[in-house]
């Protein structure tokens, strides 16, 4: 059974208090893709990170995942994320960090699409060969500043990493013999590194 669902909580009172359950509910009728959102304002005006329902993680038959203003942790359970099936992965304006990636990598071997969009709570990147299927990559950090970006997945064929008004300090790309479009902003480079990097990138059609 394929489906789709947006959902959409307005207001400070918002706190998905019920939302695992319906989500459990889209789990067992084996949802294909889903699309979360909270749009939760503070007494200040302010914006705060939702709660993130931990039904999420065990949706085995999931294939395209979108978040929204979420702070995402690992279960509490036993830690452990299995979304085997899980394709895509679009998150913003989230929070998170380098344990919940970690995690992320080794548990999602499908993943072709992986999409970070201003997030904070991570200052070190790294993607490589624990996600072989990887084709697709979109970093974007207005809000953040990283210290390492390491990208070593070789069917990566469009990786894009966008700082917008930020500089990541060290990038590092190998392995990816098979990237096609590349797009920097916001990085920190020279020219040795730019022609190192164009030798490596035999494929290379995009820049």
């Amino acid at each position: 059974m394929e489906g789709n669902c947006d959902g959409d909580a307005t207001g400070y009172f918002a706190r998905l208090t019920y939302a695992d359950r319906w989500i459990k509910i889209l789990i067992a009728c084996n949802i294909k893709e889903l699309n979360l959102r909270v749009d939760r304002h503070n007494f200040q005006g302010g914006f705060e990170y939702g709660s993130l329902p931990e039904a999420i993680f065990a949706a085995r038959s999931l294939n395209v995942l979108s978040l929204y203003r979420f702070k995402i942790e690992l279960p509490t359970d036993d830690g452990t994320i299995k979304l085997s099936s899980l394709r895509e992965l679009h998150l913003s304006y989230v929070f998170l960090d380098e344990q919940f990636i970690e995690s992320l990598c080794t548990s999602c071997c499908n993943l072709e699409h992986l999409s970070f969009q201003d997030f904070k709570g991570f200052t070190s990147f790294h993607v490589g060969e624990t996600l072989p299927k990887l084709k697709k990559v979109n970093l974007q950090f207005p809000r953040s500043i990283l210290q390492l970006v390491d990208i070593a997945a070789i069917n990566l064929e469009e990786l894009r990493i966008d700082g917008l008004n930020r500089i990541a300090k060290f990038v590092r790309i190998t392995a990816c013999k098979a990237l096609k479009s590349l797009y920097l902003g916001g990085v920190d480079v020279t020219d040795n590194w730019l022609e190192e990097l164009f030798y490596e990138l035999q494929n290379l059609e995009k820049f």
